[in-house]
């Protein structure tokens, strides 16, 4: 039997597989037979003018056999390649995958679902009949052909392979005649180039539901992946900063994975196109919070997926959270045209239906209802696009209801479900970031105090930068204070109405000024993030200029390597996470003078080499560039430059889903090169699905959180303090400061590493040398204080937290026991539950509209539930209780 696979995967490996095979048979069979007359759709002159410039061609399943006969069959023999091979062994066994899914329960086929089975079977059959054909010229001609090409890893290889089944009779009806020589039909000219030409597989018929499946299954993993990241945070395991952007990723690739199959099935663009396609709508009952997915008919399409979670597949509560929204945005808008051409205002719609009433009281639902207005400016031309909200608002201006936006929705709800009564812990983690922008001025005007002097102008430039940082913080702790309910109301002829306008709308010009943030948990954990990266860019900025941190890592790693001082942490730190452009560290520790050359290279002045190969001729000497401490955080500097929108020819969510492409690829090949596997150029690329993206974008944030949380600032000050003593107490008294013009890290630096070569190759001079020391001086505050920075940023970085930081489980239980045991019940025959947002819904792969229209005597309007979508005999319960 084929091994169990999820159903996107089960479809793309016999996709990727018929699409190589297809690309291979057809660009074979021009080379060495005449396809004109093997491929139904090039037998006019038209078609084949089309193809030749570039066009696509459509070859029918049963015209494989017929090109796979036209190049087993030429002369001279043609080579067949190994891998070629190896994918028509996969593409059968996921195409068998696939086909297991349409076989019925019972053995009672009939009708549609034979029909597709049979299909199936039939396509399973040629692919065999290729691969008995393709195996048996390999082996055949063997002993002629020239060496095998490199056997190159496909797509589809992730299993060991089953025992075939045997290939089904196969009747091929050739209807071609090749004696017609009209003009429309004439051969084609040997000149006649079909290089350019796209052949693929025509599309059957039963695909394009099974396609849609995949499709809503990809969006349902990253939905699952979303979750599970919220639980973790909910026992302490990751930091709400991750699981908020791991979130606002997930909305990136949903958007791109919706891009990629509505451009392959442009008919599916909406969710409830999907929806029409599946033949399913929904049902809601006036008298409890249910809402029930029926089928059109008795045997739809979605009866051979008995299996699949079809309530949860389509979200259909994000659906209606969606037009709790929309109803409020035509409200809203029609007020505000209604009180601009005098006619009075009206109230708010009341829901009359128990399942949107139950729903519009959910705090997330009742926040996203709330933020008509504010969550409006997301769309605005400052740049500052917010996946969700820009969403909500073209669906309410288009009334095209995209399906990623659903799920999104329905996202959003789970989330809020699982924080329970931590919903708002995001505002603490936000108040934290700001706070820390604030704090470094307070560093930074402390450490001037102590240590006047040095550089005064670019002190002052220093100054007005950390203090620009701390206006922007108290501004937007004001902005999150603000009360926008007039603003919301529409009432424009309030005389409050402009100023609040007015205020929310500037926010817009800032990332952090993101008005609903504080209320939606995702939102404020990405406003979080930036005020980090902030904090981050700033501490790395201003204060590199008198290289402070560089010098005693230098200074470090020489008093080290001669027993004078302890590990440092916080400098190993440092060092190891620095970025291979101005590494921290020498590459060739055996060279007593490299660790100088090192320390010089990393200041940006030329090493020994360089100058003596340039000696006499200045021109030719190129001072190298000067990088600041910078550690290795691109995939954050990525993000940071994303949410603040920069101009790039590419969408954000387009431009994150190729850098996580990247980085998996990357990822993948050193997994392969670390356990042996055959790896390198010959290749082929991988792809990826949107949950494999999110868990990568997971993973390498969680690696770089402690970089992001590590405060540069403050060690900053703490090594300019120790280089500043060192230059006073042992470099001043031999070296007069005042006559060297150059700060004090400058000095110690090139005083003390100019000489650790001698000091390596003469051990005896260490105790009396001025390294010796210095490294005095350094190792109290080392065993004191050297591994502080170190545990503060793991202490706030996923996978370190401390007990006391990890938030407290939510014990509030989603469901009753009594609604335990009606979704139990119900799961227990083969209907598919979906629980959130206080509502239920109902899937069952039998369930037609009909069965829907019993009403119970004594409620008219309460939905009696057919038998079969229950266990046991007693109706079940109402849903509230």
């Amino acid at each position: 039997m084929p091994e169990e696979l999820p159903l996107t995967e089960r479809y793309l490996r016999y996709k990727r597989g018929t699409e190589k095979i297809t690309s291979w048979l057809t660009a074979t069979a021009i080379k060495c037979a005449d396809i004109s007359q093997l491929v139904s759709a090039l037998k006019t002159k038209s078609a084949r003018i089309s193809a030749a410039q570039g066009g696509t061609v459509e070859v029918l399943p049963s015209e494989l056999i017929g090109l796979t006969l036209g190049i087993v069959q030429s002369v001279p023999p043609t080579t067949v390649p190994p891998n070629i091979l190896t994918a028509l062994t996969k593409t059968i066994e996921g195409r068998q995958a696939v086909a297991d899914i349409y076989k019925k329960r019972t053995t009672d086929q009939s009708g549609e679902a034979a029909k597709k089975d049979s299909g199936h079977q039939h396509f399973i059959g040629i692919l065999i009949e290729v691969q008995r054909h393709l195996t048996n010229a390999a082996q055949t001609f063997q002993e002629h052909l020239q060496p095998p090409f490199s056997s190159i890893p496909n797509d589809n290889d992730t299993g060991h392979g089953h025992e075939m089944s045997p290939a089904p009779d196969i009747q091929i009806h050739d209807k071609r005649t090749h004696g017609d020589s009209t003009s429309e039909t004439s051969s084609p000219s040997k000149t006649t180039s079909l290089s350019k030409a796209v052949f693929v597989l025509k599309k059957q018929d039963h695909e394009d539901v099974l396609a849609c499946l995949c499709f809503l299954g990809e969006l349902r993993d990253v939905r699952v992946n979303v979750n599970n990241t919220w639980r973790r945070y909910m026992t302490g395991e990751i930091t709400f900063m991750l699981a908020s952007m791991a979130t606002h990723a997930a909305l990136c690739l949903l958007n791109c994975a919706e891009e990629e199959f509505t451009a392959m099935n442009p008919d599916l663009n909406t969710w409830h196109r999907v929806c029409k396609l599946l033949q399913v709508e929904a049902h809601t009952d006036d008298h409890d919070p249910l809402a029930y997915l029926v089928n059109y008919r008795k045997h739809g399409p979605l009866e051979e997926f008995q299996d699949l979670d079809i309530s949860g597949l389509l979200a259909y509560t994000g659906t209606e959270a969606i037009g709790l929204f929309c109803a409020q945005f035509n409200w809203y808008w029609k007020n505000v045209d209604n009180l601009r051409k005098g006619v009075q205002r009206t109230g708010h719609c009341k829901q009359k239906h128990v399942l949107r009433r139950t729903l519009a009281q959910h705090p997330f639902v009742k926040v996203l209802v709330g933020n008509v207005f504010t969550g409006y400016t997301a769309e605005n031309t400052s740049g500052l696009r917010k996946e969700f909200f820009w969403g909500l608002h073209q669906y309410c201006k288009s009334g095209l209801l995209p399906t990623w936006l659903v799920v999104a929705c329905q996202m959003y709800i789970d989330v809020a479900d699982i924080l329970g009564p931590r919903l708002f812990d995001g505002s603490a983690v936000f108040d934290q970031a700001l706070r820390g922008i604030e704090a470094q001025k307070i560093v930074m005007a402390v450490h001037q105090q102590q240590y006047p002097g040095g550089f005064p102008d670019l002190e002052a430039k220093a100054m007005k930068f950390f203090d620009s940082g701390k206006v922007v913080a108290t501004n937007v702790r004001k902005s999150l204070k603000l009360d926008t309910t007039i603003a919301r109301s529409g009432d424009v002829f309030s005389p409050h109405y402009q100023e609040q306008k007015a205020t929310i709308v500037s926010m817009r010009n800032h990332a952090l000024m993101s008005n609903h943030a504080h209320l939606i948990p995702i939102e404020v954990g990405c406003c979080a993030l930036v005020a980090k990266l902030g904090t981050f860019c700033r501490a790395l900025n201003f204060p590199q200029c008198e290289l402070h941190i560089q010098t005693l890592a230098f200074v470090y790693q020489a008093g080290k390597c001669l027993g004078l001082l302890p590990a440092w942490p916080d400098m190993d730190f440092v060092i190891a996470t620095q970025s291979d452009s101005t590494p921290l560290t020498t590459s060739s520790a055996d060279r007593p003078e490299a660790l100088f050359e090192a320390y010089k290279s990393a200041l940006g002045l030329p090493g020994r080499r360089t100058v003596e190969r340039c000696l006499g001729r200045p021109e030719k000497l190129r001072m190298p560039n000067l990088d600041p401490i910078m550690p290795k955080v691109k995939f954050l500097m990525l993000v940071a430059d994303i949410e603040r929108a920069k101009s790039s020819p590419l969408p954000n969510n387009k431009r994150l889903q190729i850098f996580l492409h990247e980085l998996a690829s990357e990822k993948q090949a050193q997994s392969s090169s670390d356990s042996g596997k055959p790896g390198g150029a010959s290749a082929e690329k991988r792809t990826f699905n949107a949950e494999e993206l999110l868990s990568t974008f997971t993973e390498q944030f969680q690696s770089e959180e402690p970089m992001l949380n590590f405060d540069y600032l403050r060690l900053w000050t703490e090594c300019g303090k120790l280089c500043n003593t060192i230059a006073e107490d042992v470099i001043d008294p031999v070296i007069p400061m005042e006559e060297t013009r150059v700060g004090s890290a400058l000095l110690v630096g090139y005083d003390l590493l100019g000489g650790f070569g001698r000091l390596r190759k003469n051990p005896e001079l260490v105790p009396r040398s001025r390294l010796a020391q210095a490294c005095k001086i350094m190792e109290p505050y080392i065993t004191a204080k050297g591994g502080h920075f170190r545990r503060a940023a793991e202490a706030q970085s996923s996978g370190y937290l401390a007990e006391k930081d990890k938030p407290m489980p939510n014990k509030v239980e989603l469901l009753s026991e009594e609604q335990k045991v009606i979704v139990s019940r119900l799961t227990k025959a083969g209907s598919s539950v979906s629980t959130s947002g206080g509502m239920a819904v109902v899937h069952h792969p039998m369930l037609a509209k009909g069965d829907l229209m019993k009403r119970s005597e004594t409620r008219p309007k309460q939905i009696i539930m057919p038998q079969y979508m229950f266990d046991g005999d007693t109706q079940l319960p109402r849903w509230i209780g």
